[in-house]
């Protein structure tokens, strides 16, 4: 295929497109510091084994109620290059407020919610600011960055029996959305304790260039205990990398801390 069209359809999954992977590729354990989660791990490369970036998260209540998660990005020697925090609104956890900086090169990206229901993502490159507000489909969830998995736990009894679920991602660095679908995968293994899922892009020609992301959740917790795809993190010398995770499945670092409703 022209190498130009290659290049076009990574772009889509550049580091800040895909920003809302970053909790999930990595491999690691769970601890409790006091009323807040831990969760920290490795990104492996999916070829070498080797380790490609650390990540730190720590998940607990605010004081104005809102459940925030705050992750320290880490390079294989321990040296800090991003932070990002994120804040859970109960009433859509699916399209959290977030900010991630990365230091690497003063790269900053964000996503605010208004009360009205719009979104204003904002991206910051050399000291230049540019923001854009979006409005929320009426016909697709919209999800950001952290709120994937809210996004599973909402629609997991659909996606078990079959239906495909069809959502906007929003990208604050490209300033706009991007439409992913997920669909549930047949057991891949006679272990009844996991289930399995598969998220691409809607676009038929994307998909044909970019290998679909695959997820593997806890059947007991929900609670992702696997991945594989397509990092939010970049190689020396460009483009992205790819990575296998393996979770601990008795981990409960996930939307299932967020209230009910």
């Amino acid at each position: 295929m022209n190498n130009a069209w290659q290049q076009t359809a990574q772009s889509i999954f550049s580091k800040a497109d895909i920003a809302l992977f970053g909790v999930i590729v990595m491999v690691g354990s769970t601890a409790v510091h006091g009323e807040w989660s831990t969760l920290e791990g490795q990104a492996l490369d999916i070829t070498t084994d080797r380790v490609v970036y650390q990540e730190r998260h720590s998940m607990g209540q605010g004081p104005d109620g809102r459940w925030i998660m705050e992750s320290d990005y880490l390079d294989a020697q321990g040296e800090l290059f991003a932070e990002r925090t994120v804040w859970f609104d109960p009433s859509h956890p699916q399209r959290p407020d977030y900010k991630l900086i990365d230091y690497r090169d003063n790269f900053e990206e964000g996503a605010t919610s208004s009360p009205s229901g719009e979104v204003e993502l904002y991206r910051i490159i050399d000291g230049e600011r540019s923001q854009t507000t979006i409005e929320p489909s009426k016909r697709r969830p919209l999800v950001i960055d952290a709120g994937f998995s809210a996004l599973i736990a909402t629609h997991w009894d659909k996606l078990l029996s079959g239906d495909r679920i069809t959502f906007d991602f929003a990208s604050s660095a490209r300033l706009t959305t991007i439409e992913f679908r997920l669909s549930h995968n047949q057991n891949p293994s006679d272990d009844q304790d996991i289930e399995q899922f598969t998220l691409e892009p809607s676009n038929w020609f994307v998909r044909m260039l970019v290998k679909p992301i695959v997820l593997t959740y806890s059947s007991q917790n929900k609670t992702l205990i696997g991945y594989e795809g397509l990092s939010n993190i970049r190689k020396d010398g460009g483009g992205n990398h790819t990575v296998k995770i393996a979770f601990p499945r008795s981990h409960q670092f996930s939307m299932r801390q967020l209230p009910s409703d």
